[in-house]
């Protein structure tokens, strides 16, 4: 397994450990999507069995819990190790090399696995650890367990909280994270450039879509010519929603006929909502809803990830966590505008494939998303460029509240979205109508023959020219010539 940064560097970490250096605390801030699960997997296979028995992962939701348990087998990490999902029931490795488990799990009944701590030699990991609170109700368990520890690992793609401060990290006196080492406590820093640089993750292109319309709150008319935060909840309760679901589909559907893998996330705020988002996408193709609510989550996620249908709906669920590598699109019809919300959300779709080279998102354009969006724009631009969508800037969606009766609204997409789905999809068309027709079977076998390729690509864009009448590159048409073009291809891929 090739590791990446912060892995090599958690890997030689653990090799200092066992040589005898008292570090007793690491701190992994690592780029949602950036391959955080590896970290403590590493780690598991390098100091149990020697410098410790056990490990222990605490997670913030049942779908982490057993997405933990079953990454520790998966050959891919070459772990060696194995873990189970277990409850509040004592002996909670039953054996194996130790156990994952929630953080709600320890707080209602802690004395179970203190316990435990106390009988062996354990690595306590705390993944998504953001969400420990100073006085929360986890954190007093949690550092009853973390004094027993051999180790501890905190792990997050989002190494802050919007309010208060995070249990157990150091803090200066500014207010900020201190992040300097000491002999017992040590940093690992995966950001997202890093993780851009290194080809772990892909980019993401951007489309918000503008809106208009009126709604009715508290007996009063209220009308708004483009969105903004405080119309969102009203806004994604009106078609405007189902008008960016439809436009998201749209791209999706086209990818997904050369790649039939894709899948594509729906994010909604809460349940009633989302199974309604859930029966408008049932129309064209097959989904299902989730919500961190649901008892067959589990079972929901590992059905799509199968790919039993491509499109998941979503509430809660499609944050922290959620490993679905094919995910390519996403619609985020969330009203949160939390950093770390919202970077937890996009991440979903970033994860690399083979055939995966963006990943791209269709969201409301208010000025907290734009914003949002401009600097993770802002910041793979140094890396990959820009894309025609970074530079057009469009417009977007939003969500429900309680009470709120809608009265109009819609949504405003640009031709210029309109025609960059005919595009892609003639594009795509194209490249696989060439690929097939220069497949010769040489020696018994098929070989691509480039030359052939170049000739045939040379012969059918004079027909395509012929066809509309003036020679000009793809961008360069309008949409009925590039109607005229795809009927074209269409014709020629149906004899």
């Amino acid at each position: 397994m090739k590791l990446r940064k912060h892995q090599q560097e958690m890997s030689d970490l653990c090799d200092r450990i066992n040589n005898g250096e008292p570090i007793r605390e690491i701190i992994c801030d690592v780029t949602p999507g950036g391959g955080k699960t590896g970290l403590g997997i590493i780690a598991a296979k390098k100091l149990t069995r020697g410098f410790c028995d056990k490990v222990a992962v605490f997670v913030p939701r049942n779908t982490l819990k057993y997405q933990f348990e079953s990454d520790m087998i998966d050959p891919f990490f070459e772990s060696d190790r194995t873990i189970r999902a277990a409850d509040n029931t004592p002996d909670p490795s039953r054996g194996l090399d130790g156990f994952s488990t929630t953080y709600q799990g320890l707080s209602s009944n802690p004395e179970s696995m203190i316990n435990d701590f106390e009988k062996h030699k354990y690595i306590k990991i705390c993944d998504e650890f953001h969400h420990i609170s100073d006085d929360g109700e986890w954190e007093k368990p949690l550092n009853v367990l973390r004094d027993l520890s051999k180790l501890n690992i905190y792990m997050t793609g989002t190494a802050f909280r919007q309010k208060d401060r995070i249990s157990f990290l150091p803090y200066g006196d500014n207010g900020y994270l201190d992040r300097r080492e000491t002999p017992y406590r040590k940093f690992l820093t995966y950001t997202r450039t890093d993780a851009l640089e290194e080809n772990a993750i892909v980019p993401i292109e951007f489309e918000t879509i503008d809106g208009s319309g009126r709604y009715r709150k508290n007996d009063k008319i209220i009308s708004f010519n483009t969105i903004e935060h405080k119309d969102l909840e009203a806004a994604l309760k009106s078609d405007y929603a189902f008008q960016l679901i439809d436009h998201g589909l749209d791209k999706f559907m086209t990818f997904r006929k050369y790649n039939p893998d894709a899948k594509m996330i729906i994010v909604g705020r809460d349940i009633a909502t989302t199974q309604l988002y859930c029966d408008h996408v049932n129309k064209r193709i097959n989904s299902n809803s989730v919500s961190s609510d649901d008892k067959d989550s589990v079972d929901i996620i590992n059905r799509f990830k199968a790919g039993e249908f491509p499109v998941l709906c979503g509430t809660g669920i499609p944050y922290e966590g959620l490993n679905v590598p094919d995910c390519s699109d996403m619609v985020a019809l969330t009203h949160i505008r939390s950093i770390s919300w919202l970077s937890q959300m996009t991440a979903r779709a970033v994860r690399v494939t083979p055939w995966k080279t963006i990943a791209r998102i269709t969201a409301p354009a208010d000025p907290e998303f734009l914003q949002f969006m401009s600097a993770l724009i802002n910041e793979q631009e140094q890396i990959c460029g820009s894309s025609e969508e970074d530079e057009r800037n469009k417009k977007g969606k939003g969500t429900p509240k309680h009470g709120i009766e809608i009265i109009q609204g819609s949504a405003h997409i640009p031709p210029s979205a309109k025609e960059k789905i005919v595009r892609e999809e003639l594009n795509l068309r194209i490249n696989r109508y060439i690929s097939e027709q220069s497949t010769k079977i040489i020696n018994g076998k098929k070989t691509f023959v480039h030359t052939e390729s170049m000739t045939r690509r040379k012969i059918l864009w004079y027909r395509i020219y012929i066809k509309i009448g003036r020679k000009c590159q793809l961008k360069e048409m309008t949409m009925p010539e590039m109607d005229l073009a795809l009927n074209l291809i269409i014709d020629l891929t149906s004899k």
